[in-house]
């Protein structure tokens, strides 16, 4: 019980000091800079073809022929 109470009474403290200090700080879309950035970005390749699938993990993709199956590569 004693430990509780100074964990409580240390994060009251913490809090008490930290949060009139904290700023958020967002960005602003009006800056040209970051417009520009997020105009420009293209994704070099997709993260997974399909992600979890019930046989084969992300970034696979079931293949399958004749006689068996397997995961390859998207």
């Amino acid at each position: 019980m004693r430990k509780l109470i100074i964990t409580l009474a240390a994060t009251v403290a913490i809090g008490a000091v930290g949060v009139p200090l904290w700023q958020a700080q967002a960005a602003n879309f009006s800056d040209p800079g970051i417009t520009s950035a997020i105009k420009n970005y293209t994704p070099l390749k997709p993260a997974a073809c399909r992600g979890w699938g019930p046989w084969c993990p992300p970034g696979r993709t079931r293949v399958c022929n004749r006689w068996r199956c397997w995961c390859a590569w998207c």
